[in-house]
């Protein structure tokens, strides 16, 4: 190509050449990099890309998924002599689609649209096709003096005015880079693109596709064609289908599928919660369910499947793509990231850069006239892409029954008369992306309202604007889809009426509304559990019931270590010398408690589940030994379990209690254990006892204890705990739930905080003398790596603590700090039953109260019913945030004076 002389903007100027800054060395950037450099002898261009050099990588190794190549990015590759014959040898040459409902399989293409050159299209693996790009760039333009590549260098930012590009490349140095043009290339979440949010009246929207999809790559099916694009819709039930294409091996040979698995967001919670699990082998049944007709190689497809994260992706939506001022533009995914959905995105990324070439030639490199011209030509392609790819499936179950037949319809069409039926399908055949936006508008129209108002609902759910709404989906969905595609191909008048009327049954069968997705429930799904069903029965009882239920009275006479082994059950620690004490106190749970444990771990279901979340073969072998030991458990007889059998199997707990001095020298006793003789003869040596705190509602079992080694010991607790106790005997003297002022007055040594709204009726305590802070329920974790300590992960000995961690905690809710049930106890809608009953806004309150408590002065040290050490206030503040910032973020988004008394 004849060189040009641009008449502004590019050039030379002083008999140096103009710069040009490409960030991201994807098929756009590379594509556009490699004609600048063609166009002209004055162009040099520096290509800044974040990742590894694929023109060096093993590229059987560095697969990343298979897209369709068709005439548009063809048609742009072609501008590059020689390079169209290197793409060529990487890609299957396409024939068609097929659509498969069941064992049926149905065409929605005629092969012969595919037979000639104008509609030539390949499949190939994205990878690949960047390292081809790479390589020829490199041999045409490598040694040229006008080409610098800096991989692994990430763009930090653009100034604008100056036109300056600052890096950081891998070592961690930051770089400064002039440029006269400067191209985004760099994705989705564009650094290029953020400095277009400076303009006032440039719009984008960057938003999840709201698709979870998993990338398979496995042994193709014999009853599959190896040149066709397949579509297997809601193919696995609850929403869960996939797409897939051939790929090449190795050696070039059509022998390898790609599987794209997954569901859209609002049908999580529809899908098989094996999904969600790493249990191989579940995953390779349930694949077979509904594949089970066609050889694949399900071992290899399952173990991949329970390997890898959900794939995310995004999509970008711009009004305009260029800075005039700014000689900026932007390209590819920067300007219109896209579900995959129809196969073109790639293909436009390509044609940018073409037309960007194009615009080059037409107007001389004149950039005033080039950048505007780009916006108005490729902006209307852009936004049709994100359109039609975005809505191509609907997120209501009754619409896509309809739109699913109509495809059945138009493949049906497209067999008899061999035209196109589908204006979609127009997209793969070299029509322009706006003209098919033009010709699929009602459809697209129609879908964009559904699903748009779906998304809505789920952000105004999740962020709290409206409550959550739980509706299931009618099986006469899937029914209906299913039956109505058999009659359909029977090809008869009735069976087309009958098609017909099940749509009809399908359309009011469908889903009326959409229950969000939370965190939480991910996490609960991924464990494939719910609440415990005693949990839900205590829900659905009457509250007067219910309240007997929980406020059960606390048992007290639970075997210790003494009563089992003969050893001590006491570690007594100094945390403040002659000022404040520790003691760690190991015991049984209470006969009840025992059974319900281990009756719960000995599922074989709940078994499978956790043994699919473990890390590697040596984790769930421990697991495994762990599950058998509570099934060991599950046959000790009551009463020996009673007198500590169930210890002796390793079915132990662990509670912490606080000693602080007063400043009359007295003690109080923040949570206490069984006082026996060891333990007072210690507690005598310190001082003597004067308060007795029940903290939290739970925290009951040892204080009648406590009070028969100590009976003139003012009993401190709250109205739940005090009815608890109550049972045993044990009198309360003051009840902060009722009578605070009290409280405060009959302890001047300390700072009194009542946690506010909280279902556990917790109080914290603030010794003014040493500054340490002791909280009850608050805090399970130690640090930020969970609540099982590192030298008992693999501890034989404690089997029930790694279990009880993976049923309750996950990193999902809280950063895997809370068990889950803390959640639910703060959810009016969970079925957790609490007593009294949570007030209006409860979850809102209690986040101020957790928000006050960390701004609280003169905090050194907190200290916890729950954890072994003693932290410093700056980890304990971490802790209780990384813990409680859900509820502290709806404290601070509704106000005090907002809920409703």
């Amino acid at each position: 190509m004849a060189d040009h002389e641009p008449a502004l903007g590019l050039g030379e100027k002083d008999g140096k050449p103009l710069k040009v800054v490409v960030s991201g060395a994807g098929p756009a950037g590379l594509l556009a990099t490699h004609l600048l450099l063609n166009r002209s002898k004055h162009y040099s261009v520096t290509l800044l890309e974040r990742g590894e050099n694929f023109a060096d990588a093993q590229l059987e190794v560095k697969r990343s998924w298979m897209i369709g190549l068709g005439p548009h990015g063809l048609s742009a590759i072609k501008r590059v002599p020689g390079l169209y014959e290197r793409v060529r040898e990487l890609g299957i040459r396409g024939k068609g689609v097929f659509l498969h409902l069941g064992k049926k399989a149905i065409s929605l293409t005629p092969e012969k649209s595919f037979s000639d050159e104008e509609h030539e299209g390949y499949f190939v693996d994205r990878n690949w096709i960047v390292s081809a790009q790479m390589k020829y760039l490199m041999e045409q333009h490598g040694h040229s003096g006008r080409l610098e590549v800096l991989f692994e260098t990430k763009v930090l930012a653009v100034e604008g005015d100056s036109r300056t590009v600052i890096s950081k490349d891998a070592k961690g140095h930051e770089h400064r880079h002039q440029y006269d043009l400067l191209l985004g290339c760099d994705g989705v979440r564009s650094a290029v693109r953020n400095n277009f949010i400076r303009t006032h009246d440039f719009s984008c929207r960057v938003s999840d596709v709201y698709s979870r999809i998993k990338h398979i790559h496995t042994r193709i099916p014999s009853q599959l064609g190896k040149q066709h694009f397949h579509i297997f819709i809601n193919c696995l039930g609850g929403g869960f289908g996939g797409v897939g294409l051939p790929e090449l091996d190795a050696t070039k040979g059509t022998t390898r599928f790609n599987l794209l698995l997954g569901t859209q967001v609002c049908s999580l919670q529809d899908c098989d919660p094996v999904v969600f699990t790493k249990d191989a082998k579940a995953i390779e049944e349930y694949l077979r369910k509904g594949l089970g007709h066609l050889d694949f190689d399900f071992a290899d497809i399952a173990q991949q499947f329970v390997s890898q994260d959900w794939f995310r992706s995004g999509e970008a939506r711009c009004n305009y793509y260029h800075l005039a001022k700014e000689r900026t533009l932007l390209m590819g995914d920067a300007a219109h990231a896209t579900a995959p959905s129809i196969g073109q995105g790639m293909n436009t990324a390509l044609v940018d850069a073409r037309v960007l070439d194009e615009l080059m030639e037409l107007h001389s490199g004149n950039l005033d006239e080039v950048l505007p011209a780009f916006s108005r030509i490729r902006v209307k392609e852009g936004q049709s892409l994100t359109d039609l790819s975005g809505y191509q499936f609907s997120f209501s179950a009754s619409q896509q029954v309809r739109l699913s037949l109509a495809s059945v319809f138009n493949g049906v069409l497209t067999k008899i008369t061999g035209k196109i039926s589908d204006p979609v399908s127009l997209a793969g055949l070299g029509f322009k992306l706006s003209t098919v936006y033009s010709l699929n508008y009602e459809r697209t129209q129609a879908v964009r309202s559904v699903n748009e108002s779906i998304r809505r609902e789920i952000f105004e759910t999740e962020v709290g604007l409206l409550p959550p709404r739980r509706a299931s989906r009618s099986p006469w969905v899937s029914i209906s889809l299913t039956l109505g595609c058999v009659s359909v191909f029977l090809a008869s008048p009735w069976g087309v009426a009958v098609a017909v009327l099940l749509l009809l049954v399908g359309i009011s069968s469908g889903r009326k509304a959409v229950r969000p997705v939370a965190l939480r429930d991910v996490a609960l799904a991924e464990k494939g559990m719910k609440l415990p069903g005693f949990v839900k029965a205590l829900g659905k009882l009457p509250f007067s019931v219910t309240k007997h239920i929980i406020l059960q009275p606390p048992a007290s006479n639970l075997p210790n270590l003494r009563d089992v082994f003969g050893t001590s059950p006491y570690e007594f620690t100094t945390v403040v010398p002659d000022k404040v004490w520790s003691v760690k106190y190991t015991y049984q749970p209470d006969a009840q408690l025992s059974q319900l444990l281990v009756g719960r771990l000995s599922e074989a279901n709940l078994c499978k589940k956790v043994l699919s979340d473990a890390a590697d073969p040596e984790e769930e072998a421990l697991l495994r030994a762990d599950f058998d030991q509570a099934a060991c458990c599950c046959k000790i007889p009551k009463k020996k379990g009673e007198a500590g059998e169930y210890l002796k199997a390793g079915l132990e707990m662990i509670s912490f209690m606080k000693v602080l001095s007063t400043s009359n020298g007295g003690l109080l006793l923040y949570s206490p254990v069984k006082i026996d003789d060891e333990a007072k003869a210690w507690l005598d040596k310190l001082g003597r006892v004067d308060f007795i705190v029940s903290p939290s509602a739970s925290h009951t079992s040892f204080v009648k204890s406590a009070t028969e080694a100590y009976p003139s010991a003012r009993v401190i607790a709250s109205l739940p705990a005090s009815i608890k106790v109550g049972k045993v005997g044990v009198k309360t003297d003051l009840n902060y739930t009722e009578a605070l002022d009290e409280v405060v007055a009959a302890l001047p040594d300390f700072d009194v905080k009542p946690m506010k709204a909280d279902p556990s009726h917790e109080l914290c305590l603030l010794h003014r003398a040493t500054g340490t802070l002791c909280i009850c329920d608050l805090l399970y974790c130690s640090t930020c790596e969970g609540p099982l300590p590192k030298d008992k992960a693999k501890d034989p000995k404690a089997w029930m603590g790694r279990i009880f961690t993976r049923l309750n905690f996950s990193p999902h809710f809280a950063g895997g700090l809370l068990p889950l049930y803390r959640h639910d106890m703060l959810d009016p809608e969970s079925g957790f039953p609490i007593a009294p009953p949570l007030q209006p806004g409860a979850r809102s309150i209690f986040g101020h109260s957790v928000m006050e408590l960390l701004q609280t002065p003169g905090v050194q040290r907190v200290c916890g019913a729950h954890i072994p050490d003693t932290l410093s206030a700056p980890a304990a503040r971490d802790l209780l945030q990384r813990s409680w910032g859900w509820a502290c973020e709806e404290a601070i988004a509704l106000r005090l004076d907002d809920i409703p008394v």
